[in-house]
């Protein structure tokens, strides 16, 4: 067994990481052990996704995550066979950090980080665009195999339904999309019916996971969406019959003309699997409702997250780079400490590089310093609130003046806040003596 993951300073409060790789000397590590050892397991410890190019070369892998102080026990008794892992992923794991929509644009280099992906986070992105990933959304393995089969999907008639949904819109949150109240819970459409059985030899556990997709749709959607899911307990041969409830929430989307949420009518095709790339079983439920009629293809249109980013916001310092980021020299309040490296005044600049050498020195010792960390990266404004009521925001006003290279008219502001918070403080000390 060997154990792998995210050190201290690739993954840590204060900071942002700058690529999904292991460190390469693990790398390096996994390949010798295995030289010598093929039947090698890796523990992974990771509280985000890792770029898992290396996982070929181990036999198993028990993914971790960030199991706290009794997570030895646990790796103990899930490599025994005395517990079984039950999790599965909450993110697709991606084989490269290139594959995800927001790579070239974020960590944002300026003020404006611009969030154009839309609904493509995640695998909905990932299963979307067809990418390859290392392990899809919803993955995970046991001990045991449940087999799924038979299943169906049967609609709830109207009459069944709260009388506010019977115009065949979509009732939301308790009320229909014209306003009318209903029960206070969401309005079921269908179920999904299923069986699962313990195809295995001793007990068992799956995450079965419904996800509804609408080919054709005239909605901008992803390709799919997880919408339901149940988790069966099973003995060794053991059958459950499962029942996944899918409410309007499934299938609504909003309609921004309407200003009110709307089932788009036409087929829905709901797909139970093991994980958001397993189709291992499929159905198809019509649906009643508004159907949009779609619109015409623009030529014109922007074709790439970029584009969609930099049409929305031209000007936007997400996508600048280094050198006219450098060139921003008048520093304010919402700028991070970080960017003194760029103060017109040596004072500033020569605080820059006492922060940048006692970071370099935290990393070199291996242990990063979160205090220093969170200085780097905060911004200015927040040294109010750093300071215990020492200093106040006209204080901090000055600081930045003083940064800015207006030495004078910043001295002259911190003078006077500071006359100003005192005699505050002994004005409001009397008023409390005096009681």
């Amino acid at each position: 067994m060997l154990s792998l993951g995210l050190d201290e300073m690739r993954e840590s409060e204060g900071l942002d990481r700058t690529d999904l790789a292991l460190a390469a000397v693990q790398i390096e590590l996994l390949a010798a052990v295995r030289a010598v050892n093929p039947r090698t397991a890796v523990v992974l410890a990771a509280g985000a996704p890792v770029e898992l190019g290396w996982a070929q070369g181990a036999a198993a892998l028990l993914h971790m995550h960030l199991a706290g102080q009794a997570g030895g026990q646990a790796v103990a008794d899930l490599l025994t066979g005395a517990a079984e892992p039950g999790g599965r992923l909450a993110r697709a794991h991606a084989r490269s950090l290139a594959d995800h929509p927001t790579a070239d644009s974020f960590p944002a280099l300026g003020e404006e980080a611009v969030y154009a992906e839309g609904l493509r986070v995640g695998y909905r992105h990932l299963d979307t665009a067809g990418i390859d990933v290392g392990f899809p959304f919803g993955f995970g393995l046991g001990y045991g195999r449940v087999a799924l089969a038979d299943l169906r999907v049967d609609p709830v008639p109207s009459a069944d339904r709260p009388s506010a949904d019977r115009t065949g819109e979509a009732a939301v949150d308790g009320a229909s999309a014209d306003g009318a109240p209903t029960d206070g819970a969401p309005v079921t459409l269908a179920v999904a019916h299923l069986t699962a059985t313990n195809a295995s030899d001793r007990e068992t556990g799956e995450i079965i996971q419904l996800y509804v997709s609408r080919p054709g749709s005239a909605i901008e959607r992803p390709v799919h969406e997880l919408q339901g899911f149940a988790r069966v307990e099973l003995g060794p041969g053991e059958s459950q019959e499962v029942a996944i409830e899918l409410t309007e929430r499934a299938f609504r989307h909003y309609d921004r003309d309407r200003e009110a949420w709307a089932i788009e009518g036409g087929d829905a095709v709901i797909t139970v699997g093991r994980h958001s790339r397993d189709r291992a079983l499929e159905a198809t439920l019509h649906l009643e409702g508004r159907v949009l009629a779609a619109a015409p293809a623009d030529p014109a249109a922007p074709r790439t997250v970029a584009e969609t980013a930099q049409r929305a916001m031209p000007e936007a310092r997400h996508f600048a780079d280094d050198a006219a980021v450098a060139e921003r020299r008048e520093l304010g309040l919402n700028d991070p400490l970080r960017d003194l490296e760029h103060a017109r005044s040596p004072l500033g600049r020569g605080a820059h590089r006492v922060l940048t050498a006692l970071l370099r020195r935290a990393e070199r010792s291996g242990k990063p310093d979160l205090n220093l960390l969170f200085l780097h990266n905060m911004p200015f404004r927040a040294i109010a609130k750093m300071s215990g009521g020492l200093l106040g925001t006209d204080e901090v006003r000055g600081i930045v003046d003083l940064v800015n290279g207006h030495h004078l008219a910043g001295l002259r502001r911190i003078a006077r806040a500071a006359l100003t918070t005192r005699t505050a403080s002994r004005s409001l000390a009397r008023e409390i003596e005096g009681r």
